[in-house]
């Protein structure tokens, strides 16, 4: 059962044992939309759940009849959204159904929004949302999907609505799942702290992602390697490195360095081993010894590089 948008989160469960969405107490009167929703992503045959027990503060019986009665009556999904004349919220509640029921209709239709080149705001939560859940075989469309979210984070990331900082690191996750190694040097922006969502850390997680199976084969962007090194030796500092945000952004920043192959990785493990904190070089170990698993049908010889790095720290 995949995720609900965020966009529905304050009306929405999910019972994490059975996989059925319910609706939260406070919540039980629905609008028609949310009815259909909640119709189409979890009942195909609700009637099977009708039989109960309805999980902790669930929703009635006689209202998951009502759902159901009105998505009998409601129009198709596909042709709720192809109407121009429904409101965006309408939809894009749609679109969602349709990653369900029509998921090859829905991936042609999110590709058409994400060649507009104007597109109206209230699509973005549920644009990042279908580019999540649809699968891209093309590497054209791939490169479309990653060049957009890039944009929409970078634009979005100087919002201040609570909402925006979830889709920008959402929208970054999937960049980080379709962007080329060769095209890592475009995430460089993302790693100045300059807008209200600060993206370093999830920045320096999406260049640790686009090299999961295998460390850079190309001579890494020197002004990457360079920014990422000014965050590593910011952060290794006993006055500043603490367990949370501030330790992952340590710890990520020497991981991409690793990644890229670049010559700063070993200054940067020296510098952690001397400030002699045991809980983070016990990280950076485990990290590193995770990524040679990972990179295990690499080359030997990058595997080997990395056990040498992992030594530095014992």
């Amino acid at each position: 059962m995949p995720k609900l948008c965020h966009a529905f989160e304050n009306d929405f469960g999910m019972d994490r044992f059975s996989g059925v969405y319910y609706c939260i107490p406070g919540n039980h009167l629905l609008s028609s939309k949310k009815k259909r929703l909640l119709t189409k992503m979890t009942m195909q045959e609700t009637v099977l759940y009708m039989r109960g027990p309805f999980p902790i503060g669930g929703i009635s019986e006689s209202a998951i009849r009502d759902a159901v009665l009105t998505a009998k009556e409601a129009p198709p999904a596909r042709s709720v959204f192809l109407d121009l004349n429904q409101q965006v919220t309408e939809r894009a509640t749609a679109l969602i159904e349709l990653i369900q029921t029509d998921p090859e209709f829905a991936t042609q239709q999110t590709l058409e929004l994400l060649r507009q080149a104007s597109l109206d705001e209230k699509w973005i939560p549920y644009i990042v949302y279908a580019t999540e859940e649809l699968r891209f075989q093309c590497q054209a469309d791939q490169d479309l999907v990653w060049t957009r979210l890039l944009g929409i984070a970078c634009e979005f990331r100087n919002r201040k609505e609570a909402t925006f900082e979830k889709v920008v690191f959402s929208a970054l996750h999937r960049v980080a799942s379709l962007m080329p190694e060769d095209k890592v040097a475009n995430l460089r922006p993302l790693l100045d702290n300059t807008g209200t969502v600060d993206t370093r850390l999830v920045g320096l997680q999406a260049i640790k992602t686009v090299f999961s199976v295998h460390p850079a084969k190309q001579i890494c962007d020197p002004l990457l390697a360079n920014r990422i090194n000014e965050l590593a030796i910011k952060f290794i500092d006993r006055d500043v490195l603490i367990p949370g945000q501030n330790s992952a952004i340590a710890e990520t920043s020497i991981l991409a360095l690793a990644c890229l192959k670049s010559d700063f990785v070993i200054p940067r493990l020296r510098q952690a081993a001397k400030l002699q904190l045991s809980w983070f070089s016990k990280i950076l170990r485990k990290s590193l010894r995770q990524m040679s698993i990972q990179w295990d049908h690499s080359e030997a010889t990058a595997k080997k590089w990395l056990d040498d790095l992992t030594s530095i720290l014992e």
